[in-house]
């Protein structure tokens, strides 16, 4: 289907326009022999009459009525050849005005995409700016460490606290009256401080690296905590000890006597393993908590909103060239496809011509035959009227029939047959200035718009 709907009423080959004209069935309704010999024996019509007689004018109303038929069918033709004729005028500027709309919208899909990305493009330009403002406040010149921080990192230390945990419940199960159950809840609560306090030790120990000096003060300060966990785990292990010799209510105070005597070596295996194990997933805490992220204070979460940006910039950057590839392939697809409908109704603009001059050709042909069958049925009632009447006949009887002439038709005009050539030119014109501009769009998208690298 091309620019418009099809014509309602179908078309008809021209040969199958005008009806048959059945001579010999009209002569044997109308009895022209039998009619034309009894009108003679009583010398009818009469001699001197100029007009046709009841017979006669049924002849030609006969042939008259099968000549309309056809003349009507042949008007409603040529209306239907004409109307496909006509539509190679409309094809041109329904192509044009198409491949003007396709270039319009594609520019306004383009300007849409570039005000996205340039939105994108000012949030990472200000994400951008407060990093290389960080790199210079604090006289940085590398780029952020990877931050190894998130649900893996949680994980460890879930993980890692069960463990210390489950192995320390062992280790005071013989000091609890509950055995494993209340060792374990011990064990527990020991484990918590013991990780928790490690992880905030090692968190703020990175502001050690800081330029200013009250920062690193405070970084020195977080060591002396990771230090003093490391006696933290060394007073647990004198009570576990005391816990196995006194009650489990007295045991903190026989442990803390210990100690403030200069009694520093712990009595039994279980007690130094309990401390060292303490001490070494201290030490593991602290060093994951001091790497989470990049060691100087403030850096990594700048870095990470920075990387954050950029990224969302490229993944807009890559669907905005996707979607523009696949606006681009509609818009020309599209106008192929108009391209190729506009061949089909120029197609069956051209078939139409030729059926016109032959429905032309036929018409005359036609409206012969009228001519001569009216003729020939008149002449068979004739001839029997003469050979039957006694006076002569009208004069008349004589003369060939013939209808009045129809009004002669104006030629068709014949389609443009360089019509296809420029519609073709004009979508072809249309397709490759999208390509252009898609062209140009992308090499802008991913050069001259691309966002810049910040980090040094």
């Amino acid at each position: 289907m091309g620019w418009f709907d099809k014509p309602k009423k179908s078309l008809i080959p021209p040969n199958d326009v005008f009806p048959a004209i059945d001579r010999d069935r009209i002569a044997r309704d109308l009895d022209l022999a039998t009619t034309g010999a009894r009108n003679g024996r009583n010398d009818m019509p009469e001699s001197d009459r100029s007009d046709f007689d009841v017979t006669e004018n049924a002849v030609v109303g006969r042939i008259e009525e099968t000549r309309r038929e056809g003349l009507s069918r042949f008007s409603e033709q040529v209306s239907v050849y004409r109307e496909r004729i006509a539509r190679i005028e409309t094809i041109g500027p329904g192509i044009r005005e198409a491949a003007h709309k396709a270039e319009i919208d594609f520019r306004a899909a383009i300007a849409a995409s570039r005000e996205r990305l340039e939105d994108k493009r000012r949030d990472f330009n200000e994400v951008r700016d407060e990093l290389k403002g960080f790199q210079e406040r604090n006289k940085i010149g590398r780029t952020p460490h990877e931050y190894k921080g998130g649900p893996q990192w949680w994980a460890i230390t879930f993980s890692i606290l069960a463990i210390e945990s489950a192995l320390n419940g062992v280790f005071f199960a013989e000091a609890h009256v509950m055995g494993l159950v209340g060792g374990t809840a011990i064990a527990l609560v020991i484990s918590l401080i013991n990780i928790v306090t490690a992880i905030i030790a090692g968190h703020w120990f990175r502001f050690v690296n800081h330029i200013h000096i009250v920062a690193k003060l405070f970084g020195l300060l977080a060591l002396v905590i990771g230090i003093l966990i490391a006696a933290f785990n060394f007073a647990v292990g004198h009570f576990r000890d005391a816990a196995i010799e006194v009650p489990l209510e007295q045991a903190p105070g026989v442990a803390f006597e210990r100690l403030a005597s200069g009694r520093y070596l712990m009595e039994s295996l279980d007690a130094w393993l309990l401390a060292l194990l303490g001490i070494l997933i201290a030490v593991f805490a602290f060093w994951k908590a001091y790497t989470m992220t990049d060691p100087y204070p403030g850096y990594g979460r700048v870095g990470r909103k920075y990387a954050e940006k950029r990224q969302e910039w490229r993944d807009l950057q890559e669907e905005t060239l996707e979607a523009l590839k696949d606006t681009r392939d509609e818009a020309t697809e599209e106008l192929k496809q108009r391209r190729d409908d506009a061949r089909s109704d120029i197609d069956n603009a051209v078939s139409a011509y030729g059926g016109l001059i032959a429905l032309r050709s036929g018409r005359d042909s036609f409206l012969g035959d009228c001519d001569s069958a009216a003729d020939h049925l008149l002449t068979v009632y004739r001839d029997a009227n003469r050979q039957a009447r006694e006076t002569p006949s009208p004069a008349y009887f004589s003369k060939t029939f013939r209808f009045p002439p129809e009004r002669e038709l104006e030629p068709p005009s014949e389609p443009d047959g360089e019509a296809m050539k420029r519609f073709r030119e004009t979508v072809d014109d249309a397709v490759e200035r999208i390509n252009g501009e898609c062209h140009k769009a992308i090499s802008s998208f991913e050069n001259g718009d691309t966002v810049a690298d910040g980090a040094s």
